[in-house]
């Protein structure tokens, strides 16, 4: 297992905060599948929570 120094600025809860490469693997999805079983395939291949949402959001951003 690995342990995160409780000094380390992602050591605080990750729900909300996503890192750029994340971000773009998100949208990725988001372009080629529909949102919510997308969501569901970052969970399975990641094991990283998404939803629907967030990824709808990401790709209305980027997409613009």
């Amino acid at each position: 297992m690995i342990e995160m120094s409780k000094a380390h600025r992602f050591s605080s809860s990750l729900s909300g905060k996503v890192t750029p490469y994340l971000a773009e693997l998100l949208v990725y999805v988001g372009q080629d599948h529909c949102y919510k079983p997308g969501a569901q395939l970052v969970e399975k291949l990641l094991r990283v929570p998404s939803n629907a949402t967030q990824i709808y959001r990401l790709v209305d951003h980027y997409g613009q």
